[in-house]
């Protein structure tokens, strides 16, 4: 998932009056490459409606800044790209309109380790009987 954050709307349909309103997209991440129903395209467009004033992908910070130092980033292929490619089409938006952009990713070495440990603990994940 990723966020878009705007200012309030103040219209007559405003749903966050005087507050500021965070809006989230969900993603399907590479099944975007293959749904008919939520294709990548519909992700551009959702992001058109909400006119974001502030893009938030999930990406690291890191790949975040060095999208922004370099954007032709955005043109070649990445792992993280293929992976979810919704965070390049919210990235190229963000880039295009002037919107500040920012990474937030939990994806480090000691996240990897805690979710492993996690997998050996629970093989089922949320299927899992402890959640039941």
């Amino acid at each position: 998932m990723f966020c878009a954050c705007r200012e309030p709307n103040y219209g007559p349909t405003a749903r966050s009056l005087g507050r500021t309103e965070v809006v989230f997209v969900p993603a399907l991440h590479a099944r975007h490459l293959e749904s008919d129903e939520y294709p990548l395209a519909r992700v551009s467009s959702l992001l058109e409606l909400v006119q974001p004033s502030v893009v938030v992908v999930q990406a690291t910070p890191a790949l975040v800044a060095a999208v922004v130092t370099d954007p032709s980033l955005l043109d070649t292929e990445h792992p993280w790209f293929d992976a979810l490619p919704e965070s390049r089409e919210a990235m190229r938006y963000a880039l295009e309109h002037g919107l500040p952009l920012s990474g937030i990713s939990a994806h480090n070495a000691d996240a990897q380790a805690r979710f492993a440990q996690y997998r050996v603990s629970y093989p089922d994940g949320p299927e899992d009987d402890v959640y039941r």
